[in-house]
């Protein structure tokens, strides 16, 4: 039986997985999102993630642009 507080982990939170690699798999993941909303039932989830996703990595990218200057 599987433990009920594997629920509650954060499975991103792990070394193996870098900011490159959640990048990607959430772009994958805003655009099959828009894809697959035909009905416009994923509106409140798509903004969630999409403004998750320009906080996070507009930050990373803030950050890197002002240690390479």
């Amino acid at each position: 039986m599987i433990n009920l507080r594997r629920f509650y982990e954060n499975h991103f939170d792990t070394k193996n997985i870098g900011d490159d690699r959640l990048r990607k798999f959430t772009a994958d993941h805003i655009q099959r999102l828009i894809s697959n909303d035909t009905e416009g039932k994923y509106e409140a989830l798509k903004a969630a993630v999409t403004t998750a996703y320009d906080d996070y990595f507009g930050a990373i990218t803030t950050e890197d642009v002002s240690l390479s200057e």
